[in-house]
């Protein structure tokens, strides 16, 4: 069964699992990363950036940890 979590308006470029996949993260080119509750379909938490697209997203074993690249940048994200 596929659901629709929320329709963007522009594209997501990478999405990381966290929590042992209760929670994704999902960052593209509004320049934001999102957290989902996957059993709800919630948006949990959101950051917008200013300056440039996430281009790629990694988190660890650790759920209070991801890592986004952003333009020439590697940002360390708390959610």
């Amino acid at each position: 069964t596929a659901r629709t979590l929320q329709k963007n308006e522009s594209a997501i470029n990478d999405i990381a699992l966290l929590a042992e996949g209760r929670y994704a993260v999902s960052g593209g080119e509004d320049k934001a990363l999102r957290v989902w509750d996957l059993e709800t379909g919630a948006l949990v938490r959101e950051w917008i950036g200013e300056a440039s697209v996430v281009a790629g997203l990694a988190s660890s074993d650790d759920p209070q940890h991801v890592l986004a690249a952003v333009g020439r940048n590697l940002l360390e994200w708390n959610p």
